[in-house]
């Protein structure tokens, strides 16, 4: 851990410049040559910073592993700002990783009120879903600019992407066509893809209301299975004839982010009740029967479940502890009962 204090001591000065940001260059070209080598840094900061923070849990350094705890917390924002997927997709990670050390310390009743208020208030801020829309819009950017790349002959289409095996047809091909097609035919790539955007993500959640709709996600993963299956996706030849290659190349990788955005929200909704929760024992000496007794000393308004619109479901265990838990991605009630598999 010493061997950190140097880096970790650097960034927290930075965590306390409102405007400190990293010198990403945006205004390229070419979106795909944007680098972004900091993410990896700052996953890995976090989760050296988790170790620290549940090592100074377990010797009763409460006070400072939440400065440790708030600083993971920071790092995971800074990266709110960019329009990109994959930074949006570390940040959730990030933030589910400076989770584990409240509940450790929850665990262990290591925590003040005062602690356990300002935790709670941190978690309180998080809308993941909201949050969503920048990086997707930044996707659909980046997309639209790669097809009018392709028309000035900027690249060619098997330089962007895998193009090859198994597909008979292959990258020499497209490459041959992108040669002669005309302007025109690049506006429908960013129509059909544009419309298949829509179609993916259409219905899936409501940023407004906190809601994350399974069904609708699954339906349109196997709208897009089985435009994949017939051919029409999943074939160059066939992808270039219906204006679908951006579409067949850039879209399946959307089909899971409001799963990762769920699974973040529900992990910073528990955060905060469970810091209620322990707020309520801190006060009565007890866990409350139900969550509703809570509101509104301890937390208003309570968060709900994602999926069900309905409360976390909640118990007090017979060990003196309580079980918090959501429904899981099948919305069924499994009673809190970790399976074999998580989704």
């Amino acid at each position: 851990m010493k061997s950190s204090e140097t880096n970790l001591a650097e960034l927290r000065a930075a965590s306390r410049r409102p405007y400190s940001r990293y010198p990403v260059i945006y205004d390229l070209d070419d979106p795909w040559g944007i680098l972004i080598p900091h993410l990896g840094k700052i996953k890995g900061a976090v989760q050296r910073l988790q170790r620290r923070a549940c090592a100074e849990l377990a010797v009763g350094r409460a006070e400072d592993a939440l400065e440790d705890v708030k600083l993971m917390l920071y790092l995971a924002d800074s990266l709110k700002e960019e329009p990109i997927l994959i930074s949006y997709v570390v940040r959730l990670a990030c933030v589910q990783i400076a989770i584990q050390p409240v509940w450790e310390g929850l665990a262990a009743h290591r925590w003040s009120d005062a602690e356990l208020q300002e935790l709670q208030t941190r978690f309180q801020q998080f809308n993941f879903l909201a949050d969503m829309k920048r990086p997707l819009d930044g996707e659909r950017a980046s997309a639209i600019l790669t097809a009018d790349l392709l028309y000035r002959r900027k690249y060619r289409p098997s330089e962007l992407f895998d193009l090859d095996a198994p597909d008979p047809i292959g990258g020499g091909f497209v490459d041959l066509v992108s040669r002669f097609v005309p302007r025109g035919w690049y506006y429908q790539e960013q129509l059909s893809y544009c419309r298949l955007y829509e179609s993916q993500l259409g219905g899936t959640f409501d940023a407004v209301k906190k809601r994350v709709f399974p069904a609708q996600i699954a339906t349109h993963d196997h709208e897009l299975e089985r435009e994949i299956a017939g051919g029409r996706l999943g074939k160059t030849l066939n992808a270039v004839l219906h204006h679908q290659l951006l579409a067949s190349m850039l879209l399946p990788a959307l089909g899971k982010v409001s799963l990762k955005a769920a699974t973040a929200q529900t992990a910073a909704d528990q955060g905060a009740l469970a810091c209620a929760l322990e707020r309520y024992r801190l006060a009565s000496g007890q866990f409350p029967e139900t969550l509703e007794a809570l509101a509104p000393r301890f937390l208003s308004p309570l968060p709900h479940d994602l999926l069900t619109g309905r409360p976390y479901q909640y118990r007090r265990a017979e060990d003196g502890q309580f079980v918090l838990y959501s429904v899981g991605w099948n919305e069924k009630d499994d009673g809190g009962t970790p399976g074999k598999t998580l989704f």
